[in-house]
């Protein structure tokens, strides 16, 4: 699990790849800016407002089920 405001505005931040990752909190990516690829397939849950502020996103890989 990724904790709520775990990495808030993390500035070098730039790609994800959490295999094994099933919980996001809520802002744990808030105002990741250079944030821009996101892998977490197993995932089931996303707070509120997790990847918000994400401006750099262009690309989300999330489970296919």
């Amino acid at each position: 699990a990724i904790n709520a405001s775990a990495f808030v505005s993390a500035t070098n931040l730039r790609s994800i790849n959490l295999p094994e990752c099933t919980l996001i909190y809520s802002s744990a990516f808030y105002f990741c800016r250079k944030l821009n690829s996101i892998e977490i397939p197993k995932c089931s849950f996303f707070g509120s407002g997790a990847f918000m502020g994400c401006d750099g996103l262009s690309f989300i890989s999330f489970p296919s089920d």
